[in-house]
């Protein structure tokens, strides 16, 4: 499989792990404060001393990944998430019959928030365990440098528009010209801190002006980017020979 990608398609490759790995350490950052009232309430049901020496243990683990195999850390990070769902079912369990309102409600709802940072993690730790390896450093410092550049203040041959729903969420969107490729940024609304999502064949992006003064762009393989869309700012020069004709 990977023998046959193209070098852009290795380049998405890594942008898209990269970035589905920093949002599965942000889930966890959610998780944290979940932690301490589900071992708490585990404590009695598991052996005497169980939670604790399983908690150094995770601990003393987990540094070890991080300081000798960083390309395992989602892993390490998944393997704590799903210790705290055993312990959850473990206090549920242990206080069902005399469970009071609050913990009905919190315990089904932290095993949710839980499980699904775990399902997170778990998708992404084996192909960022993968894209760490020293097969793909080529294509990480490419990233890397593609990151930084996108990173500024003010970014060179770029556009910015926003747009999402109350659902989906309302998300701004950053694309550079690089001569080579596009690389598109996304980051919420409220940020300036954009998170590199795609990287593009400068021919899999074309930009349409509307009757409306906005603009339609349609990216290969993000659909639901193909809408109406107002730029932040003028288009840039070196964006002129992929307008398409005026819809």
């Amino acid at each position: 499989m990977e023998e046959t990608m193209s070098p852009v398609e290795r380049l998405d490759v890594v942008a898209k792990v990269k970035a589905r790995s920093i949002n599965a350490w942000r889930w966890a950052l959610l998780i944290l404060p979940l932690a301490l009232p589900i071992l708490d309430r585990a404590q009695p049901v598991l052996p005497n001393g169980m939670p604790a020496r399983l908690l150094v243990l995770a601990a003393i683990l987990t540094v070890g990944v991080l300081a000798v195999a960083w390309r395992y850390s989602v892993c390490a990070l998944a393997a704590w998430e799903l210790f705290l769902c055993v312990c959850d079912v473990a206090a549920v369990y242990r206080s069902f019959p005399q469970l009071s309102v609050f913990d009905t409600l919190f315990f089904p709802c932290a095993l949710l928030v839980i499980a699904y940072g775990t399902a997170k993690a778990l998708t992404v730790a084996l192909p960022f365990a993968r894209i760490n390896g020293p097969e793909w450093k080529n294509e990480r410092m490419i990233v890397k440098d593609f990151q930084k550049r996108i990173h500024g203040a003010q970014i060179p041959g770029s556009i910015e528009f926003e747009t999402g729903s109350l659902w989906r969420g309302h998300w701004r969107f950053c694309i550079m010209n690089t001569e080579h490729y596009w690389v598109i940024g996304k980051c919420h609304h409220a940020r300036r801190w954009f998170q590199v999502d795609a990287i593009r064949e400068l021919n899999q992006v074309t930009f349409s002006r509307l009757k409306s003064g906005n603009w339609r762009i349609e990216i290969l393989g993000k659909e639901k980017l193909v809408q109406e869309v107002k730029l932040i700012g003028p288009l840039p020069q070196a964006f002129t020979p992929f307008i398409s004709p005026a819809v």
